[in-house]
């Protein structure tokens, strides 16, 4: 009798342990891959670029995503560096890049278990637009994984067609469009520093 309520204790607490992890999710805007990794909301460098559109994007309405990372200093290899997250449709689309000192490569990943996720190409899919207004094409996109789970390296070109480099010191923010991912007609991903 006494393992009984051993258990029926411990199963109460588990309980409540899940209740308060979803409230903490839900006041703090994390999502519960951010509660996974130990974040509990946004710091101050993440506030401020969500606050000019820059924390990634839902659909069409930029600055609506869940975002970490950012650079307020704006050091070499650091600056805008950060990842960005979209959970429209039936699939998440998640964006990490590691900032100017990293060129214009983004690890990309796709999950969902509803679909196969094969059909999409984004080297097709996927426009870079940087803040002076100068679109680019991707270079490659390598994805890897299996139906549900996609991810991959998507670049773009280092130089223009000119040959002056495309993330110059005149550029300030970039934005990924992500077209037609599970019915979704754009996901916007921003960096700004």
């Amino acid at each position: 009798m006494k393992s009984g309520r051993a258990i029926k204790s411990i199963s109460f607490l588990f309980l409540i342990g899940l209740l308060m992890a979803g409230l903490l999710a839900s006041g703090t805007g994390c999502s519960a891959k951010d509660l996974a990794r130990g974040k509990t909301g946004l710091g101050e460098a993440e506030k401020r670029d969500a606050g000019t559109g820059s924390a990634g994007g839902s659909g069409s309405t930029p600055g609506t995503g869940s975002g970490t990372g950012g650079d307020p200093n704006g050091k070499a290899g650091k600056a805008g560096a950060g990842t960005r997250e979209d959970s429209q449709g039936e699939v998440v689309v998640a964006v990490s890049w590691d900032g100017t000192g990293a060129g214009l490569t983004f690890q990309v990943a796709l999950d969902t278990h509803s679909q196969s996720l094969g059909q999409y190409d984004l080297k097709e899919l996927a426009v870079l637009k940087l803040d002076e207004g100068r679109e680019l094409q991707p270079a490659s996109w390598e994805p890897s994984g299996d139906d549900h789970h996609l991810s991959g390296m998507l670049t773009f070109p280092e130089r223009g067609p000119g040959g002056e480099e495309n993330l110059g010191s005149q550029v300030r923010g970039i934005t990924l469009k992500i077209r037609d991912v599970s019915e979704v007609p754009e996901r916007v991903f921003r960096w700004n520093w």
